[in-house]
């Protein structure tokens, strides 16, 4: 079983979106575990009104973005998740999103994968995923050297952002969590994904699997 995990504080109106954006996907095999760490603008009541079916999990405005992720994750694997997804609230999941990682999934059962990202209002593609030579230091930028004809499918990375990330529990079990102490709140995602890339499971950018972001909102 899929569980999705996405951590808030505040920002009551990207939650909402968010959430009806996953009562709309054509598959409805997974759960959701929202981590609200201390939010004072309504999320708890909204989440308890509106949206019955998510587990919620509760912090004191201290978590950040790692230890949220983290306290998701641990109530996922004690529901017994087989797969978790770190997703952040501002996003929009297109309705086919799920499947398309589902699919890629069922194919590459030790992949952790993300997703083809677009700026939510003009709906072009801002990030496909990145390749580095720490050797070099050279980057590659998939979005700006991949033929429009060939986004498509799955697509090797070095790393990957916690907006959208799909992770089995093997790497979960293999490595463990997210690194709350040295990196709280940036760049932990981009660490584990290198992390799990070192330990031998493949990293593949989605380009099938597409989320709706707000470039400002999201770090990018």
């Amino acid at each position: 079983m899929l569980y999705l995990v996405i951590p808030v504080f505040n920002r009551k109106a990207f939650t909402r979106a968010c959430l009806h954006s996953l009562r709309q996907q054509t598959r409805q095999d997974f759960r959701t575990v929202v981590v609200d760490d201390g939010s004072t603008d309504g999320t708890a009541d909204m989440l308890r009104e509106e949206f019955p079916e998510v587990l919620v999990e509760t912090g004191d405005g201290n978590l950040f973005w790692t230890a949220g992720v983290n306290l998701g994750i641990r109530r996922a694997l004690a529901e017994g998740a087989t797969r978790v997804m770190t997703l952040n609230n501002d996003v929009l999941a297109a309705p086919d999103f799920l499947h398309q990682m589902l699919r890629w999934a069922d194919c590459h059962p030790t992949a952790v994968l993300g997703a083809l990202e677009l700026d939510i209002q003009s709906g072009q593609p801002v990030y496909g995923g990145e390749t580095l030579d720490w050797r070099t230091n050279t980057r590659r930028d998939l979005l700006h050297t991949l033929p429009a004809e060939q986004r498509h499918g799955l697509h090797p990375v070095t790393y990957l952002p916690g907006r959208g990330l799909l992770i089995p529990r093997q790497v979960l079990d293999t490595i463990g969590l997210f690194d709350e102490k040295r990196l709280p709140h940036y760049l932990a995602d981009f660490d584990y994904t290198s992390v799990a890339r070192r330990h031998g499971f493949p990293v593949y950018c989605n380009y099938d699997a597409r989320l709706s972001t707000y470039p400002d909102e999201s770090g990018q």
